[in-house]
């Protein structure tokens, strides 16, 4: 399950291409990997995956449908899916890359909701994403309807954040020979 967001244009300004699109996508981060076709009839897909925290997310492009939407923008084809149900660490390190990406590349997103979303903050997304994550638990039940195990939301921020802060304290103490432990954060 995710949460799917569609990038959009705004009809004041070209359509990009696919091509276009991928070179953008490719310049966020270096650790996007490309893969050209794929399911569901994609002509690319492209995986942010960072290895010290393990957040990814997928975005897919395909070839843009002939709608306008809200009657001011035009899909551009491409689409980024963030897991959902995750812990929040995943929508804090996500949430404000895909709004840089949206604004430094002039597009639009189009939320899960029905909004469209013209000048993205990585803020605002984390709000929707928490509360797409939220009601997704809330339905979820195992067996006796009882929702799997979570860490409260503070000791999930907390091991974010040590996650992030990890590299620099192992540069700071390793001449010193003071051991940093370190935390692997599972998702499912």
């Amino acid at each position: 399950m995710g949460f799917d967001m569609d990038f959009l244009v705004s009809t004041a300004n070209p359509r990009p291409s696919s091509e276009e699109l991928k070179e953008k996508v490719a310049a966020i981060s270096p650790y996007i990997e490309i893969t050209e076709g794929g399911a569901r009839g994609a002509l690319w897909s492209a995986e942010y995956i960072n290895p010290e925290t393990l957040v990814s997310f997928e975005f897919v492009c395909k070839n843009p449908g002939s709608e306008i939407i809200n009657s001011k923008a035009y899909e551009t084809g491409l689409n980024v899916s963030v897991p959902c149900v995750c812990p929040t660490f995943i929508a804090r390190e996500s949430m404000p890359i895909l709004a840089k990406f949206a604004n430094n590349s002039q597009l639009w997103l189009y939320a899960p909701n029905g909004q469209v979303i013209e000048k993205p903050d990585g803020a605002q997304l984390r709000i929707l994403w928490n509360d797409q994550n939220k009601r997704t638990i809330q339905r979820m039940s195992i067996g006796d309807d009882e929702l799997p195990h979570y860490f409260p939301m503070e000791q999930m921020d907390a091991m974010w954040r040590y996650a992030n802060a990890r590299s620099q304290l192992t540069k700071r103490y390793e001449g010193r020979g003071i051991y940093v432990p370190r935390i692997v954060l599972i998702r499912n």
